[in-house]
């Protein structure tokens, strides 16, 4: 098998889609994580936590909370994207 026979419209639609969206959750998993406030992760320290633990039990949960919104609605945009995708790689 050659390149050509990889790359048509709907390997282009996937791999865009997914290059696009991978780095946008990226950057936005990264906000939420640095929304929560780093005095939690301090408290959990003091109380004798580890700090993996503390990630895991304290900070991730509330940044979870905090994501699910945006997540749920990137996820939406990708649909609608996927959408348009497939009726502008469709076949005539």
């Amino acid at each position: 098998m050659n390149l050509a026979t990889w790359v048509n419209a709907w390997t282009m639609g996937v791999t865009s889609l997914a290059l696009n969206y991978g780095a946008y959750e990226v950057e936005v998993s990264r906000a939420g994580l640095q929304a929560v406030d780093v005095g939690q992760q301090e408290v959990a320290l003091s109380l004798g936590v580890g700090q993996q633990r503390g990630f895991v039990r304290i900070t991730l949960p509330q940044a979870i909370q905090i994501l699910s919104l945006t997540l749920a609605n990137d996820l939406i945009d990708m649909l609608k994207d996927w959408a348009i995708g497939s009726a502008i790689a469709g076949v005539d």
